[in-house]
């Protein structure tokens, strides 16, 4: 287990986040749950969006496919960029590798457990980065866990 120190806008504070590097445990600190779903980037209100499902196209892996992540924001927002991704489900809490795709603004996280596919529904959690280098946290409140067959 590692711990991670993330800076948030929202209250000015560092926000301590206990996370797993390869393996799930269980949620140590809740104030992810309590970040804002909108932040204010150039005055404007901005959301994030996440999509998160399971590919099991067309061979599955033993123990199924991981769970895919994209989240992405507004196309007409300049500068930006997304460090880190937490995805929360129930008292599991994850952070995978995030890298940029080649659309602007959107970003993808793989490799996090087999969590879902139906009723399943994740939080997700996004820390941003303005032009400027300031630092917000956002978060996707309930992301379904969809599935492609």
């Amino acid at each position: 287990m590692r711990i991670r120190t993330a800076a948030t806008a929202m209250f000015g504070l560092p926000l301590v986040l206990i996370a797993c590097s390869s393996s799930t445990e269980p949620r140590e600190d809740l104030r992810l749950s309590a970040v804002p779903t909108a932040i204010t980037l150039d005055g404007q209100s901005v959301k994030l969006t996440a999509w998160a499902w399971r590919d099991f196209m067309p061979a599955v892996p033993p123990g199924g496919p991981p769970l895919i992540v994209m989240v992405s924001l507004p196309d007409h927002l300049t500068g930006v960029s997304v460090g880190h991704v937490w995805i929360l489900y129930g008292d599991k809490i994850w952070e995978p590798a995030v890298e940029p795709t080649p659309k602007p603004n959107e970003w993808h996280a793989s490799g996090i457990p087999t969590w879902g596919p139906g009723e399943s529904a994740v939080e997700v959690v996004a820390q941003v980065r303005d032009q400027s280098g300031n630092q917000f946290l956002v978060r996707d409140a309930e992301v379904r866990v969809g599935a492609a067959y």
